[in-house]
């Protein structure tokens, strides 16, 4: 599935459960900002973020991020081999 979305004016975004979610849109179109969000690297100022029924908050930063794939796009690939890379993270 693909949300093609400015997502700082959304109330709400529903994805389907156990789908691969591509988040997509224009530069400013908050991103970035959902994914921190949603791997708990800042909290909301207002409103609640839930995952499968349960609040972000009920859940821990490790549980998230450990059931989570993120890929940016900006990244960087080190002149070694792609093991070598993937180990680094």
């Amino acid at each position: 599935m693909y949300v093609f979305a400015n997502i700082k004016n959304k109330k709400s975004l529903t994805t389907p459960a156990g789908k691969t979610t591509a988040i997509v849109g224009e530069s400013g179109s908050g991103k970035t900002t959902l994914m921190k969000l949603l791997l708990k690297f800042h909290k909301p100022t207002a409103g609640h973020i839930t995952i499968g029924g349960q609040d972000l908050e009920d859940i821990s930063a490790s549980s998230v991020r450990a059931a989570s794939g993120v890929v940016m796009q900006e990244n960087y690939i080190f002149s070694d081999t792609l093991k070598g890379n993937i180990v680094l993270g």
